[in-house]
C-alpha cells in the first residue's frame, strides 16, 4: 500500500508528549498515529472524551453539599477564597449528570432565597 504524505501541525508539548507515551509502548510517533487512525476508520467512529468531566461532577457535588449547609465560600489548593455559588456557575455546563445539573440549579436558587 502507497503511503501519502500529509502535513500536520501539532503543539510542540502535546506532539512530544505523545511522541514519548509512543516511545514508551514500543511505537515510532507516526507508527502510533497511523494505527490510531486505522482504528477509527475500523470502528467507524471517532470521538474525543472530555478532560475531567468525572472531577467536574465530583466538585459540583460537594460544593452542592457545602451550599446547601449554608457555607459561601472554600479556599482553594492554591489557598485562593473562592465564592461557591460563582464555582457552581461556571461548572453548570460542564456537568454532565442531568441530575446534578436540576441539584446545581435548586441549591443556587435556595441559596439566594435564603439570603433575601
Amino acid at each position: 500500500m502507497a503511503k501519502v504524505f500529509k502535513g500536520f501541525r501539532f503543539k510542540l508539548d502535546v506532539f512530544s508528549n505523545f511522541q514519548k507515551l509512543a516511545d514508551a509502548k514500543g511505537y515510532t510517533a507516526t507508527g502510533a498515529f497511523e494505527r490510531f487512525m486505522e482504528f477509527c476508520v475500523e470502528a467507524g467512529e471517532l470521538v474525543f472524551a472530555e478532560r475531567q468531566v468525572l472531577d467536574f461532577d465530583v466538585e459540583a457535588r460537594v460544593l452542592v453539599d457545602w451550599l446547601s449547609k449554608g457555607k459561601r465560600f472554600y479556599r482553594t489548593e492554591t489557598g485562593q477564597e473562592m465564592n461557591i455559588q460563582g464555582r457552581l456557575l461556571w461548572l453548570l455546563p460542564k456537568v454532565k449528570d442531568a441530575a446534578l445539573q436540576r441539584n446545581i440549579e435548586e441549591a443556587m436558587k435556595n441559596s439566594v432565597a435564603k439570603q433575601e
